[in-house]
């Protein structure tokens, strides 16, 4: 992992904490004024076509590292919605995140791994 890919691997880990406390509070004005919560960081991820880039460049660099090193698979969770896929020899896993979009990854007993929403929808 070169200087460039932690710094902005750290940077993009800040600036959702930022946003993610920004949101909070902007929420927090939202009910005093008698408005329903908005999400901030759900509104980027899904109109930035930035954000969208940078997230599959994240996956990209992420599944190399892992290849380099000689592993499988990589979980994450908390960048974009849940999804299992491959990218090259790795498998990516991406759990989602339990505020937002209520989602979650499960190990099945055979070793396999889905998707699970709190709707009790499924994607395998």
């Amino acid at each position: 992992m070169n200087q460039s890919s932690k710094w902005l691997m750290h940077f993009g880990d800040t600036l959702y904490d930022f946003l993610i406390w920004l949101n909070t509070h902007f929420n927090r004005a939202r009910v005093l004024l008698g408005f329903s919560y908005w999400s901030l960081s759900k509104w980027l991820k899904k109109n930035a076509k930035q954000a969208v880039n940078f997230i599959n460049r994240f996956e990209e660099y992420l599944a190399k590292y892992c290849e380099n090193k000689g592993f499988d698979g990589v979980i994450c969770g908390h960048i974009h919605h849940a999804e299992i896929k491959r990218i090259n020899n790795v498998i990516y896993m991406n759990s989602g995140d339990w505020v937002e979009s209520l989602s979650a990854l499960i190990e099945n007993h055979d070793g396999t791994w889905k998707i699970v929403h709190e709707d009790n929808t499924n994607t395998d």
